[in-house]
């Protein structure tokens, strides 16, 4: 188990939501064939945030599997699914991974600028 480099504060900062929601929503819209690749990509990904403090685990844990529940993933194999505890396996065992290089989120330069000139023009 990897502690993290930071812990999470309790505070999901705008990239770190984004980057979760993106995430979540390539999950849940994946259709069979490449659900379960993209679970896995998903949860080492957000693993890296976990690992670098920027969101907490049982939230992005919980809402992997919502959107796995949500593609279909999590039905039996009998009915076209890899079946509840093989979904919950692969989200532990990836996120376990993506923690190993936590990776915390920074607005690039063009993105500060972006914002500050967003803000400018909205606060004037």
């Amino acid at each position: 188990e990897y502690a993290p480099a930071r812990p999470f504060t309790g505070d999901i900062k705008m990239l770190a939501q984004i980057a979760l929601d993106r995430e979540i929503n390539a999950v849940a819209k994946t259709g069979k064939g490449g659900r379960g690749w993209q679970l896995w990509k998903s949860a080492a990904a957000l693993g890296n945030l976990i690992a670098a403090g920027e969101l907490p685990e049982g939230l992005v844990t919980q809402r992997l599997y919502n959107a796995a529940v949500e593609n279909g993933l999590v039905l039996p194999p009998s009915k076209g699914g890899d079946g509840e505890r093989a979904v919950k396996n692969k989200i532990s065992a990836a996120i376990r991974k993506g923690r190993s290089t936590p990776r915390i989120l920074e607005l690039t330069w063009a993105e500060k600028r972006a914002l500050e000139a967003t803000k400018a023009r909205k606060f004037g």
